[in-house]
């Protein structure tokens, strides 16, 4: 081993993560992640919060009402970016990709940003908003349930919107046994649009959410965020964290 692996590799051995049991020292496949998720350097040019608000456009139009705030333009832009996108799954919009298949507009964000950034007031402003407006509000999922309640929710709402505040509190109880268990890998698989199943003490066959998909948008705390969520849980591919 090299030195400067070994130096890497002294270094993560320091770093423990949560568990139901407590602390314990990151595993080989932790490191691993870990040190691939450090590597990765995204180009500053890739995001330009302005290029998203061209002149005489609805999010320029929208972000007028935050100008005297100090709420930043990040959080009504992606809640917005959010609905349409759960507007036009829930509309059947899809793109048929010849090797591919079907795949659906849904987006998974979350927004990270301090306490006392009005997240959750931004939120409700885009809502009423969006509300005066003729097109019908998107279906959205029910939050706070426990893992029996969640996937009959998505069965009867598969394709809704699923916004979530203070989400990192929200996944922390999907880590730790109990009732919200199962959440976790039932979302997992609903990323990757596998079919969920789950049977009741009292039914005699399994509720079956068949292609399970919805856009997905969280807002939590960034001081917080380290202590709610591990490593293992922040490398679902291609999922987007904005920040404010």
């Amino acid at each position: 081993m090299s030195k400067s692996k070994a130096a890497t590799k002294s270094l993560l051995d320091r770093i423990q993560k949560s568990s139901p049991k407590g602390k314990k020292p990151l595993s080989e496949a932790d490191m691993k992640a870990l040190v691939q998720m450090l590597a990765f350097k995204a180009e500053p040019e890739q995001y330009e919060m302005y290029q998203l608000l061209p002149e005489g456009s609805f999010l320029k139009r929208l972000c007028r009402h935050f100008d005297e705030t100090d709420i930043s333009y990040e959080l009504p832009i992606f809640h917005v970016i959010s609905v349409a996108a759960s507007f036009l799954t829930q509309g059947g919009a899809h793109l048929d990709v010849s090797g591919v298949g079907e795949i659906l507009p849904t987006l998974w964000l979350i927004g990270l940003a301090p306490s006392g950034s009005a997240k959750t007031l931004a939120t409700n402003e885009v809502e009423k908003i969006l509300k005066q407006g003729a097109t019908p509000m998107v279906r959205k999922l029910a939050t706070g349930c426990a893992d029996a309640e969640w996937i009959i929710e998505l069965h009867n709402n598969n394709g809704a919107f699923w916004f979530q505040d203070e989400v990192g509190k929200e996944f922390a109880k999907y880590r730790k046994p109990g009732p919200y268990t199962r959440i976790k890998d039932w979302v997992l698989n609903a990323y990757s649009h596998e079919d969920i199943a789950n049977r009741l003490k009292s039914e005699t066959s399994k509720m079956v959410v068949a292609k399970p998909h919805f856009t997905f948008h969280g807002l939590t705390v960034d001081e917080t965020w380290r202590s709610d969520i591990d490593i293992t849980s922040m490398l679902v591919p291609d999922s987007k964290v904005h920040g404010t």
